[in-house]
């Protein structure tokens, strides 16, 4: 499960439409925060970011690509 998260993390990032983490510094202290979001250990305050009106109507994958 490790490995998975590593090779997609930025999918997972994209899927839970949190931003990007700009540096390791950064990606280490927002996981840290998402860990406790999920676990429900505590109250976490994340920034969520949302595809703009004109990108969210459009497909996963456009036509004639897997």
């Amino acid at each position: 499960m490790r490995t998975v998260l590593d090779l997609n993390r930025f999918k997972l990032y994209e899927s839970l439409h949190l931003k990007a983490p700009r540096s390791s510094k950064a990606e280490r202290k927002n996981n840290a925060k998402l860990m406790n979001l999920l676990s429900g250990d505590e109250e976490v305050d994340l920034r969520y970011e949302h595809p703009a009106a004109d990108t969210a109507a459009a497909p996963a994958n456009p036509p004639g690509n897997p």
